[in-house]
């Protein structure tokens, strides 16, 4: 202090020492826990951490985290919980500490593939989509996510269509077609307030059933009666059933002889005078309900010929200087059961003539005039 007397003198000057110090720690405020999902967790980090809060009275106060130091290197792939501190710092170096926590919460659905080998019987799997998703580091199931279907499979007229359970697992109908379906799903699952949801594509093969077509050999005894197979079918097979109906079936008929007549039954008819001989017909079979699942096979038809007779005859020609004509030969020969056929269905050649008889077309022989009556002849001929 200095003092100024009457005079205007002063008093000798003295230094005085002033010391403030500051014994309350500064305020601090930290934010509520944080609930974020793990793939678009930065930013709201960031954000969440800018929003704590630190003051003192005494002057500014240096607010900082430890988050850089704890955070995990996969956001994705941790314990789900993250511990942050926030220090306060006031100019006298009193501090306060304060923790929140940030919950990172992880949600995968990934893409499968299963395989039903035989659409015809169908099946459902004993895997499940859930078996590879994830809910943070443990698998998902139908108690930890909730799961819909986006988009469902679909399929042709006809053909049964696969089913995403409740389960997880899939369900392909009897009668399903084969080829490649789809399913989009997507599961969700709740923390606190956030819900969060990822989304995957199943890939359902479905298999054809075996289907087999038998090579036959059908006999038709007498080509001159005809007569009509049975089915080529009988003993072909689709999915391990003998005689496929031809609803479940499409026959073709590749290569058929001329002469031999094919039916939708799978049967082959052999009309009435087809020569003798062995007749082979291709076919193929389809699966209606999978055009393209077909198998062909080769029948052989054996043509047999009918019963032909020639038989002997004693014709008798009483006046040799007149001479004659004697009835035919054919009279008591036959062909296929029927009694002196015509020379329209059969051939006669004569094979042992003597001189000076005449042999016809008709089977008639001739004796010229001037044979004596006692000569006898024999003659040889075949059909």
């Amino acid at each position: 202090m200095v003092q100024v007397n009457a005079n205007g003198c002063e008093s000798p000057r003295a230094v005085v020492t002033v010391t403030v110090d500051d014994t309350t720690t500064p305020t601090l405020t930290t934010p509520d826990p944080l609930v974020v999902d793990c793939k678009n967790a930065t930013a709201n980090i960031t954000q969440w951490l800018g929003t704590a809060t630190a003051t003192d009275s005494c002057g500014p106060v240096n607010l900082t985290n430890n988050y850089n130091a704890v955070k995990p290197a996969d956001l994705c792939n941790n314990s789900g919980v993250v511990t942050v501190t926030f220090t306060a710092t006031d100019l006298f170096g009193k501090t306060v500490t304060q923790t929140s926590t940030i919950t990172l919460v992880h949600i995968e659905a990934n893409t499968d593939t299963f395989t039903i080998t035989n659409g015809a019987n169908g099946g459902t799997t004993t895997l499940t989509i859930f078996d590879n998703d994830k809910v943070g580091t443990q698998t998902a199931t139908p108690v930890t996510v909730s799961m819909t279907v986006v988009t469902p499979a679909t399929g042709g007229a006809g053909s049964g269509i696969p089913t995403l359970n409740s389960n997880g697992t899939i369900t392909v109908p009897a009668g399903t077609a084969s080829g490649t379906y789809t399913i989009v799903y997507k599961i969700c699952t709740n923390v606190a307030t956030l819900t969060i949801c990822d989304t995957a594509t199943t890939t359902v093969v479905v298999g054809a059933p075996a289907i087999q077509a038998n090579g036959d050999t059908f006999t038709v005894t007498n080509g001159a009666n005809g007569g009509t197979t049975s089915s080529v079918l009988t003993n072909d097979s689709l999915n391990g059933q003998l005689n496929p109906s031809t609803t479940s079936v499409t026959l073709t008929w590749n290569t058929v002889p001329a002469g031999i007549q094919t039916n939708t039954d799978g049967t082959l008819t052999v009309p009435a005078g087809t020569a003798s001989g062995t007749y082979t017909v291709t076919y193929t079979i389809c699966e209606v309900l999978n055009p393209g699942n077909c198998s062909t096979a080769t029948t052989t038809v054996v043509v047999g010929a009918p019963a032909i007779q020639a038989n002997g005859d004693t014709f008798t020609v009483t006046n040799g200087a007149n001479g004659g004509t004697t009835s035919s030969v054919l009279t008591n020969d036959s062909l296929n059961g029927q009694l002196n056929p015509s020379t329209t269905s059969v051939t006669l050649t004569w094979n042992t003539v003597p001189a000076g008889i005449q042999t016809n077309t008709d089977g008639t022989l001739t004796v010229p005039a001037g044979y004596s009556l006692r000569n006898l002849y024999r003659y040889l001929y075949y059909l």
